[in-house]
């Protein structure tokens, strides 16, 4: 009785010991496996958090992104939901887009050139 008990424990041990090097197996192939795969890209230039906490900077000519928001807001009275900066028409220059919800309805765009005239778009 003690006999079969025993067999039966070793038959189910082999399963057990089966599954675990399979699993072993598969995590450390698994990396090997990763290692081939094309390396990350570069970091996007994308502005980092910490980079938001500096002093701005101007780009070239004309005034920076956050005086062209601060004119707008002055000029229209609303919440700013995205600006861009794309590049003018002088050497240097650059212009700024920036869109506001006015009045809590309305989205305008407003475009701020280098010398700080604001106008609706």
């Amino acid at each position: 009785m003690h006999f079969n008990a025993a067999v039966r424990y070793i038959v189910a041990m082999k399963f057990v010991y089966a599954y675990v090097a399979a699993c072993l197996a598969l995590v450390t192939t698994s990396n090997v496996v990763a290692q081939d795969r094309m390396p990350r890209p570069e970091r996007s230039k994308a502005i980092q958090p910490s980079a938001m906490l500096k002093k701005p900077q101007k780009i070239g000519a004309g005034i920076s992104v956050r005086q062209a928001i601060a004119l707008a807001q002055r000029n229209t009275g609303g919440r700013v939901l995205s600006s861009k900066t794309f590049n003018g028409v002088g050497q240097n220059a650059r212009v700024h887009q920036i869109r506001l919800l006015v009045e809590d309805e309305r989205v305008v765009t407003v475009i701020v050139d280098a010398d700080g005239r604001v106008r609706r778009r």
